[in-house]
């Protein structure tokens, strides 16, 4: 028998198999597949917030936005950087996302060429954004950066949600994150990222 993906750290006799009570102990430590493993928190503070040099020991990895606050109305958006931060790319983005409003409207937003990949648009001055995606692929050189969104604001007076997802079109490795630069100038007066590794999946073959 073998392992495909990383194995768990716990791993009883190292024979590969367990009972459901030991399942349900990997889970319940965090070493099964799937579980998050925290890097890093940051506050916004300034006109964008940067995450630079720490995608390179996971092939996914998974972002929250908690309570962005813009100091003008604006769409959020996220660019890509190969140099750890020097300098962003600004073209080969794509994206589509799709938007509910709370009084039964919605929306559809694509393209397939931008400056970067929107996360929601139309941000309230002062008022609260949040969002989780996952970033696929920034460490692997030959496959294209993925994102997948869900996001929550207010778009004037009415509550919105904007599911969608979106690609760097260029196979490299990726090791900056910058989020903010969607339209428009960007500037926060508060709020907080946090940055998580997802571990990988693994599975137990029997020959």
């Amino acid at each position: 028998m073998a392992y495909l993906g990383t194995q768990p750290n716990d791993v009883v006799d190292n024979k590969g198999l367990y009972t459901p009570n030991q399942i349900r102990e990997l889970v319940k430590d965090g070493n099964w597949s799937g579980s998050l493993e925290f890097i890093l928190e940051t506050t916004a503070s300034s006109s964008t917030i940067d995450i630079v040099d720490k995608f390179s020991d996971y092939k996914t990895h998974f972002i929250q936005l908690i309570n962005l606050v813009p100091t003008t109305q604006t769409e959020f958006g996220i660019k890509f950087s190969n140099d750890s931060g020097s300098s962003y790319e600004s073209s080969s983005y794509a994206f589509t996302n799709y938007r509910v409003y709370a009084n039964n409207s919605s929306g559809e937003r694509k393209s397939n060429s931008q400056s970067s990949i929107r996360l929601g648009g139309d941000v309230l001055t002062n008022s609260e954004f949040n969002c989780n995606f996952y970033v696929y692929n920034a460490n692997v050189s030959s496959q294209y950066t993925f994102i997948s969104t869900q996001c929550t604001f207010l778009q004037g007076t009415i509550y919105a949600q904007e599911f969608g997802g979106g690609s760097y079109g260029q196979a490299e490795i990726v090791n900056g994150i910058r989020i903010g630069e969607g339209t428009g100038t960007t500037a926060f007066t508060s709020g907080t990222a946090r940055l998580f590794g997802v571990k990988e999946l693994w599975v137990v073959v029997i020959d």
